[in-house]
């Protein structure tokens, strides 16, 4: 009994060991979201669907392959939202969300605005660390966050910690997860997690595709 209560003490420090960081990066990081993205579909007799995704230079877009639906011809016509403009994309790619769950879309670089064609790849070329502060970066909205603990996550997720971030309430699939000190993106996100690591502490993360994920998914003629 005695070790039990010890170990929910070590837990619920390590939820709060970063707690000075957290303080200090409150807020939002409004210079991430021209990579931002909406996705739009349109849908028989029924409202728009809206979903998140993140602009990577050249033209391309990636998101999560089951914000654009999960079966073949579920989603027509897909539209992009970028940097104020609504613009026709093509699905050049599009993963399984029981695999891979990432989709590459395309829209013509032209039509967007000379600053965000300037802008270079933000695939991060190093892994996102336990502890690490981050930003999530979703349409219209950016928050704080940080790269999980495993000690915080069921013993089947640790081996893959770093692909979780604490849930900040904002964003959703789709959005990105963007290191705070680089700028570049450490991945995609994708599911919710919800765990317990004992009866007195709930934990609620968003696991994300990695960039390094990201950048085998891609064809080689949108790499640069």
């Amino acid at each position: 009994m005695r070790l039990g209560v010890w170990f929910g003490f070590f837990i619920a420090a390590l939820a709060n060991m970063s707690a000075p960081a957290q303080a200090r990066l409150s807020g939002s990081d409004d210079s991430l979201l021209i990579y931002a993205v909406n996705l739009i579909h349109s849908r028989p007799f029924k409202e728009p669907v809206r979903g998140h995704g993140i602009y990577l230079g050249n033209g391309a877009v990636i998101t999560a392959a089951h914000v654009l639906g999960r079966w073949p011809g579920f989603i027509s016509n897909p539209r992009v939202l970028i940097a104020g403009r609504e613009l026709p994309a093509k699905i050049i790619k599009k993963g399984s969300p029981e695999t891979t769950d990432l989709a590459l879309l395309s829209v013509v670089e032209s039509e967007l605005p000379v600053s965000l064609r300037l802008r270079l790849n933000p695939l991060c070329r190093e892994p996102a660390r336990a502890g690490e502060n981050v930003v999530i970066v979703a349409a219209h909205d950016t928050a704080y966050s940080q790269i999980m603990w495993p000690q915080l996550l069921p013993p089947m997720y640790r081996t893959n910690f770093n692909t979780y971030v604490r849930d900040v309430g904002t964003g959703g699939s789709g959005s990105g997860v963007f290191h705070a000190g680089r700028k570049c993106l450490l991945g995609i996100i994708t599911t919710r997690l919800s765990t317990s690591a004992n009866a007195n502490l709930s934990i609620v993360s968003y696991h994300f595709v990695s960039a390094a994920t990201i950048a085998e998914f891609i064809p080689p003629e949108f790499r640069f």
